[in-house]
């Protein structure tokens, strides 16, 4: 149902750039939770969107239209396999930083913090919402997603999977913070990248999440 021809490029370029952003930025956020959590699949759709932009003219012009399309059917597909979560663009508007010094946030602000962030893809994150600032307007919702990015992923750690399911909104408890401080130095033990081992570990706790219940009821 999206058309897109050649005398709309442009147009839905920007539609398509706005649309991931709001996508990546109204995802982390609820209404129900204190907590702002980023889905590490949806950022990736966040950073590779300021790729797409670059690359269009370098494409030949018949082939920008599939392109497109194939690309906002790659975004809805991991939209769907992120569990759909809700887009809570109200929250994102209306954000309001962690950080008291903050009285109203600045680009200028932002993207100094961003160059001695400790993961790269916040640093990619913020990158692509900025170039939206500079491509499309000033938009609060680009600022404040920016911002949120600072307040909220210092690490690979701080990323999350699946966030449109309500478990992945559960608290913190004792397994978590057991893992969020061994993937540190698993990286350069084990050869794998912190991505992986992330994932792996995500797995391993699903998996055994429901043994000190089988424990007890055995007993």
């Amino acid at each position: 149902m999206w058309c897109v021809s050649a005398d709309t490029l442009d147009e839905k370029m920007k539609e398509l750039y706005t649309f991931v952003c709001v996508m990546y930025s109204s995802t982390a956020i609820r209404p129900d939770s204190k907590e702002i959590r980023f889905d590490f699949s949806l950022m990736h759709c966040l950073t590779s969107v300021y790729f797409l932009q670059i690359t269009l003219e370098y494409t030949p012009k018949e082939h920008i239209v599939p392109l497109l399309r194939s690309y906002l059917l790659t975004v809805v597909y991991l939209f769907i396999s992120s569990g759909r979560p809700h887009l809570n663009l109200a929250n994102v508007e209306s954000y309001q930083s962690s950080d008291s010094q903050i009285k109203v946030p600045d680009w200028d602000d932002v993207l100094q913090k961003a160059i001695h962030l400790e993961d790269e893809h916040a640093v990619k994150s913020i990158r692509s919402l900025y170039e939206a600032n500079l491509l499309y307007g000033h938009s609060v919702v680009f600022l404040n997603a920016a911002q949120m990015t600072i307040d909220h992923v210092k690490t690979v750690n701080d990323w999350y999977f699946s966030i449109g399911y309500d478990e992945i909104w559960q608290p913190h408890g004792v397994l978590h913070a057991v893992r969020d401080a061994a993937l540190g130095g698993l990286d350069s033990l084990t050869g794998l990248s912190v991505e992986t081992i992330q994932l792996i570990a995500f797995k391993t706790l699903e998996a055994v999440k429901d043994y000190p219940k089988k424990l007890i009821s055995s007993e």
